[in-house]
Formats: structure tokens, sequence, C-alpha cells
């Protein structure tokens, strides 16, 4: 999981050689660096979906938690701060979860 996540997320280089060069010393670092590298195009941190809700869309996810490059808790806390935002049943009125 780990090298698939840093090879082809993080690093974006099928070759890069992650035994050499991440430790797990610096493994943080990497983890924010990948963070702020493609928070603004596959980030779901915002969870306001009012648009799709004015516009009476549905979203349905999916979390697979042998998913090598989604980490299951994060899926669950992003759908929790849905839950916070929206109330359960408001959620549950345009989101599904499988």
């Amino acid at each position: 999981m780990i090298e698939t996540y840093v090879r082809y997320w993080l690093e974006q280089d099928a070759g890069y050689d992650w035994r050499r060069h991440l430790t797990i010393e610096n493994f943080p670092q990497a983890f924010e660096a990948s963070y702020r590298k493609f928070q603004a195009t596959a980030s779901t941190d915002s969870t306001d979906l009012s648009a799709v809700r004015r516009n009476n869309g549905k979203i349905l996810c999916y979390l697979g938690v042998n998913d090598p490059l989604i980490v299951p808790f994060g899926s669950y806390n992003y759908q929790q701060r849905l839950f916070d935002r929206y109330g359960v049943e408001g959620t549950r009125s345009f989101v599904r979860t499988f």
C-alpha cells in the first residue's frame, strides 16, 4: 500500500525508489507534502455541498478498505462532518455511502 501511494500518488513516478528515500522519520513530511500538492484538486475537506443539494443532485460514495490511495478513516471522518453539517437525515437525503 505505501509503495503504491508514494510512487503513483505522491511522487508520480513508477520508478521511484521509496525504500531508499522514505523513512519513518520523514514520512509525516511526505504525507503533508501530498496533502498540499493535491489539496486544490483532490481535496474533500469542504463539506459545503449546497450546490449539489440545491440542484437535487445525488452523491454515491464507495468506501473500500483495501484501496491503497484512500485512507478509510478519512472517509468516515468526512461523512461524520457531513452529518454534523446537514444532520444524519439531511445528509442521507442526497448522499449514500456503500
